[in-house]
């Protein structure tokens, strides 16, 4: 009995090392979620700008229309 006690702890120890082993890699490589540069919350508001600017041309009048041309993006 104790060696297969011993060979279910060397699995789960095989386990956990590439398990480790795997979260390093993404580590390296930014695949972690919440990894610094993307942030959603600046993503958010600009949506919602692009959402008001949207609005404001749909309901008010004389709302300039290089806001929406190519030139000015």
């Amino acid at each position: 009995m104790t060696d297969y006690n011993n060979s279910r702890e060397q699995w789960r120890e095989e386990r956990r090392r590439r398990r480790e082993e795997r979260r390093e890699q993404f580590r390296q490589f930014g695949m972690v979620h919440g990894s610094g540069d993307h942030n959603p919350v600046w993503t958010g508001l600009l949506i919602l700008l692009i959402g008001v600017v949207a609005l404001l041309r749909a309901t008010v009048d004389g709302f300039p229309t290089w806001v929406f041309s190519w030139q000015s993006l």
